[in-house]
């Protein structure tokens, strides 16, 4: 596998006092789910894993090497492979294949590490061998210990579903029902095609703000982030450290209408071909309100988010 772990807000990001983004639905209460949905969605129990979640937002799962648990971050923002730190480097064995750097998303050196190789890797129900790695510092990427991360390149060309209130994530090869597509129940959104450099990341069109831009979805990104052009001078504040937009942002997408606030404020800057510019990062604290699924089977590119 590939190993290019690039994120825009890094994994369990969280700096400073600041209370997480705040959500206000089209419809209150619409969109989490009273009902299972795993059975409604044809995955098998072998087919759901536990999530755990931290000192952030951010959802966990169980990945072991070589007969040992760790908890990596499910990380939507890391362009492909896996990332393990150097909290459980003393845990864990592996062979050094050479030294490498990793960037911010702007291309902006981020830190130096090692390119490695595990010999065994299981995680959500799937083996792999001599796996490709990188280790880095914790320190880079968190304000906090962690285990590491992995992309959704070990999820590919599948459908998954995550329910963050129930710690609850299901695997299938198997495509979002049809006759549930055109249910009032779901909400399915088109996602753009991926970039070259981050070819797993899930990018969507929608208007922030009253302007059309790309939102970007990154499960491994503890805050949200609406770039600065977006937004009047007046209604930035600074909180803990950082640049917050305390007044309500409208957000909307294929029909899912949202309104933000205490959303943070950041020069976003992200390398894409697409004619709109990346102006907003969804990240977990947001996305923790919903219960959605991302379909990649064969033919399918969809964001589809639960109603009640």
């Amino acid at each position: 596998m590939k190993r290019i772990f690039l994120t825009l807000a890094g994994i369990l990001i969280l700096s400073g006092p600041v209370s997480l983004a705040q959500v206000v639905l089209d419809k209150a209460g619409d969109y989490y789910p009273k009902s299972d949905w795993a059975g409604a969605l044809r995955y098998e129990p072998a087919g759901i894993f536990p999530l755990r979640f931290m000192v952030t937002p951010c959802p966990l799962v169980e990945v072991i090497i070589d007969g040992k648990s760790f908890w990596l971050t499910f990380d939507f923002g890391s362009a492909d492979g896996m990332l393990v730190t150097t909290a459980i480097e003393d845990k864990i064995t592996y062979e050094i294949i050479r030294e490498l750097k990793t960037y911010f998303a702007d291309g902006r050196p981020r830190g130096s590490g090692k390119e490695i190789i595990l010999k065994r890797v299981d995680v959500l129900g799937r083996t792999f061998e001599r796996v490709h790695a990188d280790l880095f510092d914790w320190k880079i990427y968190s304000s906090y210990p962690n285990d590491g991360a992995i992309s959704l390149e070990y999820i590919r060309n599948l459908r998954f579903t995550l329910d963050y209130r129930n710690k609850r994530l299901a695997l299938t090869a198997e495509p979002f029902p049809d006759e549930l597509l055109k249910d009032a129940a779901f909400l399915a959104i088109p996602l753009l095609e991926s970039p070259d450099w981050n070819r797993y990341g899930l990018y969507l069109e929608g208007k922030v703000n009253g302007q059309e831009v790309v939102v970007y979805i990154d499960s491994g990104s503890s805050h949200s982030f609406v770039d600065r052009s977006l937004l009047e001078a007046a209604s930035i504040s600074k909180a803990g450290g950082n640049d917050v937009c305390l007044s309500e942002i409208p957000v909307s997408s294929g029909g899912l209408n949202l309104e933000i606030s205490r959303v943070r404020v950041s020069d976003i800057r992200r390398n894409t071909n697409y004619v709109k510019p990346v102006r907003m990062v969804i990240g977990s604290d947001l996305l923790r309100h919903f219960v959605f699924t991302v379909d990649r089977t064969p033919g399918r590119n969809l964001l589809i988010f639960h109603r009640s």
